[in-house]
């Protein structure tokens, strides 16, 4: 059994018995005076081993607090079982005190390796036991000050601490009976927290200096393949290096720019919990434009920004559009495929005719917009640093001057006779944004000269394309009379009165692309007619019907004209004194032409020509007892028919005219009297002019008796005959 003299020396507990703290927690809060005095943020360190004598730190990046308040509990548990001296009647032991000791220590300006106490003030527990009345329960105090009011920068430190101190008393017999209470010196116990205040956020060496290291760098940024990044140089000299957070953001376009679509939410987050790490590997979840930016994280949770930028594109390619690729410096009636002189200059365009279409319409090699946003409600700033931003390597902010996604253009070109296989050298296009190369090279008629372009994109993916230009700065053959045959009056499906124009015409150079014809009167120069036909080309050898030209094209020597004749129709008055002109230009495929004029003077001898017709076939398809009907063919004409005009006679000399239509081929002649004979004429109007009459005779049927029935459909051919007729007559009274 311990005697209480080995417990205490004298008056005093030794110092191995010391109370114990349960429980310590310290909140630093930033709360509104004013208005709904929300509460702005708080810091809390809750100890996770409040007994011992380990310092709970805390870094805070937050300088204003207005509101703190510490919380611990503790007990003393005393000796059982003393052995006690007989003067000594009875003892307690317990909590006689607890206190808040409050220090903050600042760097000295002189000295930042020696910080000096700012400020250091204790505090008193609300409630204060004392010796005679030792707690001999648990013990708890709560401090608050809510109308705290330090100033804090940057490398301060505010230390709390908690002071349990033990104690008690024993009663002594005194003189009589009255015992007196003789207290003990107690031990006490400490617990401290540390809020530790760091403003500045992380550095990089860019910052300070030029220095070679990147903020963050990757091996390509421009590239097919997984993504390497590495960092390097960062640090915090305070509360030092925490974390790296490596954010992806895949760039859409904003009108001219390229931005991060939610800058608050990035498509990934990668966390990189050790500080020791500077290399890490990727690889993007789609192609496309990407910004990652390293959020490197103090302890105080300052953080600091770098941006690098990455085109990560494994698949697009460069294709080609329906965009023509042309020699605009030769003749656009020939699909530029022919220049026409030996001494210009040649200019060859592929406007449009390239292009990477993954990179253009997502806009990939567009400006990037700067890094910086500011959320109103938490009133925080997010932005990368000038100096941390990406403006080395391939891909930077600026944009990558291109032409729907083609940044480079190559060219070659050379003689056609030397073949057609793709050029091994290249030849840079000065002015991609032209599109077009101008080049002189010597060349003869018939030359060919083969163009080759070679598209780049950024991707290194490459697309040749190549077309030719012939050359011919000579006409074709002169033409002699006898190279031009005029055949009167031939039969043709095309049409009804129909002559042809036999052309020998031949350029051996470019070949023969038309031949136009104009029609006109020799006299007024009027214009009757103009037509064009094709130069006659041939798929194959034909022999010695044909020639071969430099593009392999066959042409044949003879070409040929369908003429209307009707095109050279003169009115009454003029077809005996007027001729009509023939006039021929024959073009080669440069455009360049001979010329040849023939006088038609036979006019009459055409078919169609000055001839009025008829009808043809005319006949009485059926007879009835009032009625006809008739059936002819409508002769071609070169002329425009008017009208059609039925005059007959019956037997007992009753006389009638009749106005038919002008493209009609039958007509029902009603109202007629049974058992008569009737002579008809039938005359086409063409305007003034008339054709020559055709004679019919017919005669009508017998009177049916009437108690025959009449057929239904011959009634209805009657009426309809009639409104037929009526309507002529209406309409030629009009006219």
């Amino acid at each position: 059994m311990p005697s209480i003299s080995k417990l205490f020396d004298l008056i005093t507990v030794t110092s191995e018995r010391r109370p114990t703290i349960t429980q310590c927690t310290s909140v630093l809060a930033n709360i509104e005076r004013t208005g709904q005095k929300r509460e702005l943020y708080r810091f809390i360190i809750d100890s996770s081993e409040p007994n011992s004598t380990r310092v709970d730190t805390l870094w805070l990046n937050q300088k204003d607090y207005n509101y703190i308040n510490v919380t611990f509990a503790a007990f003393y548990t005393g000796p059982e079982n003393i052995a006690l001296p007989e003067y000594v009647k009875g003892f307690k032991f317990g909590i006689t005190s607890g206190k808040i000791q409050i220090g903050l220590s600042k760097v000295d300006r002189k000295n930042q390796n020696k910080p000096f106490v700012s400020q250091n003030e204790t505090k008193n527990c609300r409630f204060q036991p004392g010796s005679l009345n030792p707690n001999d329960d648990v013990f708890h105090c709560n401090f608050t000050d809510e109308n705290f009011d330090w100033l804090f920068e940057n490398g301060d430190n505010l230390t709390l601490t908690v002071i349990a101190e033990h104690g008690g008393y024993r009663e002594l017999e005194g003189p009589g009976t009255q015992l007196q209470k003789d207290p003990f010196i107690g031990q006490s116990t400490t617990k401290s927290t540390m809020f530790r205040f760091d403003f500045k956020k992380p550095r990089h060496c860019l910052q300070e200096r030029d220095c070679a290291e990147k903020a963050l760098d990757v091996t390509e940024d421009i590239t097919k393949s997984p993504i390497t990044f590495t960092w390097n140089k960062w640090n915090d000299d305070l509360s030092g290096l925490k974390e790296y957070k490596l954010q992806v953001y895949l760039l859409k376009p904003n009108t001219t720019y390229l931005t991060e679509p939610y800058p608050w939410n990035p498509l990934e987050e990668i966390v990189i919990n050790d500080t020791n790490v500077n290399v890490w590997y990727y690889i993007p979840p789609m192609a496309g434009m990407y910004s990652f930016i390293l959020n490197v994280i103090d302890n105080a949770n300052n953080t600091q920004y770098a941006r690098t930028l990455v085109l990560y594109d494994p698949s697009s390619s460069v294709t080609l559009s329906t965009s023509p690729f042309i020699a605009t410096s030769a003749e656009p009636e020939t699909n530029y495929m022919w220049q026409n002189n030996l001494k210009n200059n040649i200019t060859v365009s592929w406007k449009g005719r390239f292009e990477n279409k993954f990179h253009d319409t997502n806009k990939l090699l567009n400006q990037v917009s700067h890094y910086q946003h500011f959320d109103h409600m938490i009133k925080y700033e997010k932005h990368v640093p000038q100096q941390l931003d990406d403006k080395t390597g391939n891909r930077t902010l600026e944009r990558i001057p291109n032409i729907r996604g083609i940044v480079k253009f190559d060219y070659f070109y050379r003689n056609g006779n030397q073949g057609n296989r793709t050029p091994t050298s290249w030849v840079p296009v000065g002015n991609i944004s032209s599109e077009s190369q101008t080049f002189f090279m010597d060349r003869q008629d018939g030359n060919a000269i083969n163009f080759w372009v070679r598209a780049t994109d950024v991707m290194g993916n490459e697309k040749v394309d190549m077309t030719k230009i012939f050359f011919d700065s000579t006409p074709p053959n002169e033409l002699a009379d006898s190279d031009v045959r005029f055949t009167l009056n031939i039969k043709s499906p095309t049409y009804a009165f129909s002559s042809r124009l036999q052309v020998d015409a031949h350029d051996r150079n470019s070949g023969i692309y038309k031949v136009h014809l104009d029609l006109l009167g020799y006299s007024s120069n009027e214009l009757f007619h103009g037509t064009d036909i094709k130069g006659n080309k041939s798929d194959v050898d034909a022999g010695i019907k044909v020639y071969q030209i430099g593009t392999g094209d066959f042409y044949y020597f003879s070409h040929y004209i369908d003429i209307n004749n009707c095109w050279m129709v003169l009115s009454k008055e003029k077809f005996a004194n007027e001729f009509v002109l023939l006039h021929l230009t024959v073009y080669n495929n440069a455009m360049k032409t001979t010329r040849y004029s023939k006088t038609i003077t036979d006019l009459v001898s055409l078919d169609g020509i000055d001839e009025y017709t008829g009808p043809k076939n005319l006949t009485v398809l059926e007879t009835y007892d009032h009625s006809v009907r008739l059936k002819w063919i409508v002769s071609p004409s070169c002329y425009k028919r008017s009208r059609i005009v039925l005059q007959f006679r019956s037997s007992n000399g009753r006389t009638e005219n009749r106005f038919i239509d002008k493209d009609a081929d039958w007509v029902d002649l009603t109202g007629l009297n049974p058992e008569t004979s009737y002579n008809l004429s039938f005359i086409t109007e063409y305007g003034r002019q008339k054709s020559d009459p055709v004679f019919l005779h017919f005669r009508t049927n017998k009177l049916r008796p009437a108690s025959e029935p009449t057929s239904t459909a011959a009634t209805d051919t009657m009426e309809t005959t009639k409104f037929l007729f009526l309507c002529y007559a209406v309409c030629y009274l009009q006219l």
